[in-house]
């Protein structure tokens, strides 16, 4: 797989001094530079993913605690919650 970047003449020169700090040739700094911000992103989305999942498992236990059922949907099935439990309504 080939990347070509379009860089400015700063960000040249800055990526220049990072490999020549690093002791790296310049796409050698390049491709570790973009597996570290890839991994960054990486982590960044499994911590919204899981702040998400924890967000919409306290709404519903929220709203089973008023007493109040849903139906909702999750990998091509659906099923209803309630206080006494959850049920699959398709197969």
């Amino acid at each position: 797989m080939s990347i070509v970047l379009e860089l400015t003449p700063a960000e040249e020169e800055a990526l220049s001094r990072g490999a020549e700090r690093a002791g790296m040739d310049m796409p050698s700094f390049i491709t570790k530079t973009a597996r570290r911000a890839m991994q960054r992103e990486f982590d960044d989305w499994e911590r919204w993913e899981s702040a998400g999942n924890q967000a919409t498992t306290d709404a519903c236990d929220s709203l089973i605690g008023q007493g109040i059922g849903f139906v909702y949907g999750r990998d091509g099935k659906v099923y209803r919650r309630t206080a006494e439990g959850e049920e699959e309504l398709s197969a």
